[in-house]
């Protein structure tokens, strides 16, 4: 029957599904095997209540890498997390890896292990290797840059309020508390002001809370370096805290409000009620703090804007160099006080020297305030030769050690300007040299070359025209067609190169193209340049919303 006759091929094609199954079946298990986990540490034994990190990798042949449920650890508290992605593209071939880093304090001495932890893939379970800590009194390790002894400073909070918010209380409760504090309420205009924040917790957070801090209007704003976290305890309760510092500089007078800061996240409550749910959201605000901001004097003519304790270097990288050859001056403010914000003194020099745009260079420690040096580097280029007295620069600013204003004044520089021959060492002619010698010879021979002759003409002709409208400009007179091409071609070239900086966020270097434009047009007063040098004295790029701020003020559109 046809049955019979065509049983070897049905077995046959049976066979050959089967096999279609198995090699999907290996090819799910393969890629499977290509994602994983692994956990490490930078020490497998660590002290009580020393910061550590330990990483969580993932990995695998796939760009959508399963989630790691990561909520405890038990016996450390969570002190901050990160993470980071890398991804690869090689013979066609995509790979990705992520690393969860968690940075630990251990509670108290003991054998502890972190993991295995374990996430499901295409229906398989992959699991991690497991972390071994040894918890050890004494133990420091100095590597991390930690320091060996920390002083704890004295503050006050109150620790017996129970910190959950929900709905459902959570037995036995917990604290969480975010203050904030000043070293100082009454200061000076541009007198350097630390804020801190704390957040005070006998709980650890089941991931980085979310953290909004004010926009400090009225301040300047520098990042202080964080403190290692760090306990205090309090009848009889541990409490673990963690900083977070800014140095504030007012930049206007009268009384400045500081609104409040406000932390949200969800804290591991699972050790407290495992009937909780495991994380409990937490929302704390600090209270406003109110500053009064006094104006430094009233005469604050060449006054550079330095509040604090400075000192003034003023010198030639070199005494003696050739004419035409550049010559570097560096002007350097070393002290403590609003660095950042200290506009470059004065400088003059002779006619015959080209000065060019400054550079600042900026060595700046930010621990537990504003310290270091800002280097103001001009470059001049002497055109004559001859020996040149520079005069110092005068360094104004008010002294918070002594309480007044003072002035600074550096001593003047000697520099040696040394002539040289015609087409030496690279460097310039003089004018004297710098003249068109023409051979006897004629240039131009029966013909030959004649399109040199008559590009020759034109570009005499083209230089008398320009010296023309040069002379009838010295004399008063202008051309209406030329200035109104001028004008139009200038606008439109600047206006472009405004919009190319301001979309690449460079609004430093589009407000410098902005009061070119002013300046030359005529529309520019005192206070705009008074501003507009203000903000490009800053040592560091403006914000967009400083220059939309400026843009605003004076009707720049």
């Amino acid at each position: 029957s046809l049955k019979e006759i065509f049983k070897p091929e049905v077995y046959m094609v049976n066979r050959v599904i089967k096999l279609g199954f198995l090699i999907v079946l290996l090819f799910d298990i393969l890629s499977a095997a290509d994602v994983n986990i692994s956990i490490s540490s930078e020490y497998d034994t660590v002290g009580i209540e020393e910061p550590f990190d330990i990483s969580i990798k993932i990995s695998g042949n796939t760009t959508d890498l399963p989630s790691i449920n990561i909520n405890r650890f038990k016996g450390f508290d969570v002190v901050s997390t990160s993470t980071s992605q890398n991804f690869n593209f090689i013979n066609g071939k995509v790979s990705v890896e992520k690393d969860y880093t968690y940075t630990l304090i251990a509670r108290n001495p003991g054998s502890y292990e972190i993991g295995p932890f374990s996430v499901n893939y295409k229906g398989r379970q992959i699991r991690s290797n497991a972390l071994k800590i040894k918890v050890k009194k004494g133990v420091k390790h100095k590597s991390r840059g930690h320091q060996t002894t920390q002083t704890v400073p004295q503050f006050d909070f109150d620790f017996g309020m129970p910190g959950n918010n929900s709905k459902r209380a959570v037995r036995n409760g917990f604290t969480v508390q975010f203050i904030s504090d000043l070293n100082k309420r009454k200061v000076l205009e541009g007198e350097e002001i630390i804020i801190t924040y704390r957040i005070i917790r006998d709980i650890s957070f089941a991931a980085n809370p979310n953290i909004t801090f004010p926009d400090f209007k009225g301040f300047w704003k520098e990042d202080l370096d964080q403190k290692d976290p760090y306990y205090i305890t309090k009848n009889g309760r541990r409490f673990l805290v963690n900083e977070i510092k800014f140095a504030l500089f007012p930049t206007k007078t009268g009384k400045i409000v500081i609104p409040p800061a406000e932390l949200s996240g969800y804290v591991n409550t699972f050790f407290i009620d495992p009937f909780s749910g495991g994380n409990e959201k937490v929302f704390r605000k600090t209270k406003p703090i109110t500053i009064n901001v006094l104006p430094i004097t009233k005469d604050t003519s060449g006054f550079s804007g330095g509040v604090g304790e400075f000192e003034i270097n003023d010198s030639f990288v070199a005494s003696s160099v050739n004419e035409g050859q550049p010559v570097i001056r560096k002007i350097t403010i070393k002290g403590e006080g609003n660095l950042p914000l200290i506009q470059k003194p004065t400088t003059s020099y002779p006619p015959s020297f080209r000065v060019f745009n400054s550079k600042i260079e900026q060595n700046i420690e930010r621990k537990s305030g504003i310290k270091g040096k800002i280097t103001f580097k001009e470059m001049i280029i002497p055109e004559k030769k001859g020996e040149y007295t520079i005069p110092g620069v005068k360094f104004k600013y008010y002294d918070t050690k002594l309480n007044r204003m003072r002035v600074i004044t550096t001593d003047s520089l000697r520099l040696s300007v040394k002539g040289v021959e015609a087409g030496k060492n690279g460097t310039n002619m003089t004018q004297s040299d710098n003249l068109l010698k023409l051979s006897e010879e004629p240039v131009f021979k029966n013909g030959e070359n004649r399109y040199l002759l008559y590009i020759y003409l034109f570009s005499l002709l083209v230089l008398a025209l320009v010296g023309i409208v040069k002379v009838l400009s010295l004399l008063g007179v202008k051309i209406s067609l030329l200035e109104k091409g001028k004008e139009k071609f200038t606008s439109s070239r600047l206006t472009s190169q405004i919009r190319k900086f301001e979309l690449s966020g460079e609004y430093k270097n589009a407000l410098r193209l902005i009061k070119r434009f002013y300046i030359s047009s005529g529309q520019m007063n005192g206070d705009f340049i008074k501003e507009c040098d203000k903000l490009l004295f800053k040592p560091v790029e403006l914000t967009k919303e400083e220059y939309e701020a400026f843009k605003k003020k004076f009707n720049i559109s």
